[in-house]
């Protein structure tokens, strides 16, 4: 009973993993860019900066990509689905599934010939969904106006019953956090390193946040 219940714990994290709350980018020119725009009380969220947490002691390390953190020891299981970056570990009090995103998948999205180069790095992407509104002015190329709609269409999606997030920063690590009623999942943490291309994202269920706290106050 275990095994299946893992086994539906798995299959539905990815499929939220690979069902974006992005779609229907048309390729071409601004004028026929159709990108669903955030609607809902959670796009007027902002993160409240926060100081860095206190690092876990005594948890196991992880590492994805160039991210190094320490997460809670004796996981349950461990599944990893290299093809997707993506790590689902369950504990007994919940889940955490940690995902390597990259900026590229957003920019693929969209014909970028004869385009001006983009300035928004995928350490951008987490501050546009956590500190950005709609009500902020959008970039002016095109490249980059996808990468901040597709920011505020992901903010929508995640905030739709949030009413607060945080902010936390430790040199070049920025780390933000929010609690969330996404699928399963009740608590949404990005991890991004400045001027890197990738960032990751952490969802999680039944994890405590005084946990979630330690654990972004290990990542590197």
């Amino acid at each position: 009973m275990q095994q299946n219940t893992w086994k539906v714990v798995c299959l539905v994290v990815l499929l939220l993993f690979t069902a974006h709350p992005f779609f229907g980018v048309i390729a071409g020119p601004d004028s026929h860019l159709s990108i669903p725009q955030c609607r809902g009380p959670g796009c007027e969220i902002v993160a409240v900066e926060r100081p860095w947490p206190e690092a876990l002691q005594s948890g196991m390390p992880f590492r994805l990509g160039a991210y190094r953190m320490s997460i809670p020891s004796d996981p349950l299981e461990v599944q990893f689905q290299p093809a997707l970056d993506l790590a689902v570990i369950r504990y007994k009090e919940g889940t955490l599934a940690i995902a390597l995103r990259r900026i590229d998948e957003i920019v693929a999205t969209v014909s970028t010939k004869g385009a001006e180069p983009q300035s928004l790095t995928g350490a951008d992407f987490p501050r546009l969904v956590f500190t950005i509104t709609p009500n902020d002015p959008e970039p002016s190329t095109l490249v980059d106006k996808v990468i901040w709609r597709f920011a505020m269409d992901s903010k929508g999606a995640y905030f739709k019953y949030t009413e607060e997030a945080y902010a936390f920063v430790h040199g070049q690590v920025k780390a933000y956090a929010a609690p969330v009623k996404w699928g399963r999942f009740d608590h949404l943490i990005f991890v991004a390193m400045e001027g890197r291309e990738d960032f990751l994202e952490i969802s999680t269920n039944g994890i405590t946040w005084p946990v979630l706290q330690s654990i972004i106050g290990s990542t590197k």
